[in-house]
Order: structure tokens, then sequence, then C-alpha cells
């Protein structure tokens, strides 16, 4: 574990942080050149949408974590805008890349269904690389427990602070009560999306099945961890569940609608490619 990869007077870089910017940079570097190799997209053109999706994917992220700990801004809301301001929600930032793709790349003459296509196993890869930064940190971890699978962490780590704030643990401990290796379950599912892209992209039907999929399964798996969250006030109640948990639901049901609306529309275009040349021969 390492909280901070710099931690020097005056200068204290967080691993969390840190990895989450080099998980957008590396997605924004290799996803052009995929691009480029699988579909056959303008390189030039998809680093344009990506830079700009990059910048949107960061603000949604910081804008779902400020809506979950309006408390960490007492002191002003200005501190959102720091690079260090604060930490980021994933799926804040996939809804926004979501939402704002089909204009960017409509803008910049990029077809939407092969980009997101390309997008799916790079942005597995950040997936993985952010949620290493949230291991090294000690944040995003599940419920205490005692399995030889779970981990404690260090003094200065986030899961220590909270153990500490909640009176789990005493000031002079060493090191927090052992918790479920949340943040590895959720590299895990990065992992699977990294997986689903490299498989079904060759084996498509159509250009967008495999960001449907990809989303889909991003999205089911997130809310289904976010469950296991530990209840440390990243994600308030929403009636029963976490806000966390409401939002891997809705973007199950937005994907999973997505998902099935293309799959009619490919069927009835594979029938209709069909029928129309046996029509042509009969007549």
């Amino acid at each position: 574990m390492l909280p901070f990869l710099i931690n020097r007077p005056g200068l204290q870089i967080g691993s969390g942080h840190a990895l989450t910017y080099l998980a957008v940079l590396a997605c924004a570097l290799l996803a052009p050149l995929w691009a480029a190799r699988r579909e056959g997209l303008d390189p030039r053109r998809v680093r344009a949408s990506l830079l700009i999706l990059a910048v949107v994917a960061l603000a949604g992220g910081r804008l779902h974590f400020v809506a979950n700990h309006p408390a960490f801004y007492v002191d002003g809301w200005a501190r959102a805008l720091l690079p260090t301001g604060g930490g980021f929600h994933i799926g804040g930032g996939i809804v926004a890349m979501a939402l704002l793709a089909p204009w960017v790349t409509r803008r910049l003459g990029v077809p939407l269904g092969k980009f997101g296509d390309a997008l799916v196993l790079p942005v597995g890869l950040a997936i993985m690389v952010a949620r290493l930064g949230c291991f090294l940190h000690g944040c995003c971890v599940g419920d205490v427990c005692q399995g030889p699978w779970c981990i404690a962490y260090p003094a200065g780590s986030g899961v220590f602070g909270v153990q500490l704030d909640q009176h789990l643990i005493p000031p002079n401990a060493a090191w927090s009560l052992p918790v479920l290796p949340l943040h590895l379950y959720f590299l895990a599912a990065g992992l699977a999306v990294v997986c689903l892209g490299y498989w079904l992209e060759p084996r498509k039907r159509y250009d967008g099945q495999v960001a449907l999929f990809g989303l889909l399964l991003f999205s089911t798996s997130t809310a289904a961890l976010e469950l296991l969250r530990a209840a440390d006030g990243s994600s308030p109640l929403w009636g029963p569940l976490p806000q966390l948990v409401w939002t891997g639901i809705g973007m199950s049901v937005a994907s999973f609608s997505g998902l099935v609306v293309a799959e009619v529309v490919y069927a009835r275009r594979a029938a209709a490619s069909v029928s129309g040349p046996a029509v042509a021969a009969g007549g």
C-alpha cells in the first residue's frame, strides 16, 4: 500500500489522484491506435475526440463526487476545480462521456458506433489503472471483514482515516481493521470489460454492439459491487439503497434498453435484406 507517491512538506501527491490522471492519459493515447487498427478510424480525429471526452470524464467524475460529498467543500466550492480537490466517481465520468460522445463525434466526423466499440478495451484498462490507485490509497473499500483475503491499511491511508473518525480504531493504532478489497473487485470488473472488448469486437454484428455490451457489463457490475462498499459516507442513502447503487442501476437500465433497441433494429434490417432479394427473384 502506498497512500502517497510523494509526501513531503509542501508537496503531497496521492496515489489515487496520480493513477486516475494516468488512467485517463493512457486511454487517450492508446484508444486512437486501437481505433485505427480495429475499426479503421482516423487516429487524429479519434485523438481530438478523446481529449475532449477525457476532460468531460474527469469533470463528470468530480461532479459526481461533489454531489455525494458536499461537506467536503464547506470551505469553498472552488476547491472542486483543483486537480487534487477531491475524489472521482468513475460512474459519473462514464455517464458524462456517454452523454457527450454523440455530440463530440458528430462535430469531429467520427462514426459513433465504431468509436464506442474501439473505446471499450482502452476504457477497461483505464478502469483497472484507476482502481489500482484506489488499492494503493486505501479508498473505495468494503466492510470490515476477517477473511484471509481482507486487507489492513497503514496510518495515513483513506480507510484508516475513516475508521479513526468512526472510532473503530484507537488514535495510536498503526493499522486499520481488515476490510474487503472492493477496489480489487472493481479492478477485476475492468479486466472483464477488457476481455469482452477484445473478444467481441472482431465478432460484432453491427457498429455499437461492443460499446453497449461493455457499458452493460460495467453498469451491472458497478450496481452489484457498490452493495459491498463500506458505510463511510461516500454514498448517501437514497431510500433503501446508497446513491452509487442507484447510479449503477440507472446505467444498467439505460444500457440494457439501448442494447435491446439496437438488437431489434439489426434483426429487422437483416430480415429486410434477406426478404428483399427473395421478393425480387419471385417477381
